[in-house]
């Protein structure tokens, strides 16, 4: 049985990502998932996405302009998952509490800077196209 994933994908900041790629590349084989086989969503005008994902292992991307950008690799998706929406699924992938503007956008944040700032500098690397998702 595959994992249903649904929800609404937004910037940092929470404006929605319309016309996003949300893809699965699969990196291992399981049952029902060959290697370099993947499942993909594009949201609707509103950021909104609804994707079903067969148990395997994955890189996880999206896609907001040219490139994919990759999110998370080796997810594990199988019976144990309880996740609804790929925000969970990503925090519980990678052990993060808390997707945080600055592990979205790619870009150091200034520790001495006010917080508009730094949230000026994010948006910034996200106009830029620098955002994606690392640790």
């Amino acid at each position: 049985m595959p994992l249903a994933l649904s929800g609404r994908l937004t910037t940092p900041f929470g404006d929605p990502l319309p016309n996003a790629v949300i893809r699965f590349d699969a990196v291992r084989i399981s049952g029902a998932v060959l290697s370099y086989t993947n499942a993909e969503a594009t949201t609707d005008n509103g950021g909104d996405y609804a994707i079903s994902v067969e148990y395997g292992t994955y890189d996880i991307r999206v896609k907001t302009s040219q490139s994919f950008y990759t999110l998370a690799t080796s997810v594990q998706i199988n019976s144990d998952n309880t996740e609804q929406d790929l925000n969970a699924l990503l925090v519980a992938a990678t052990g993060y509490d808390d997707l945080t503007t600055a592990l979205m956008t790619g870009c150091a944040l200034n520790p001495y800077a006010t917080p508009e700032e730094n949230r000026a500098r994010a948006a910034q690397a996200w106009q830029n196209g620098a955002w994606k998702f690392h640790d």
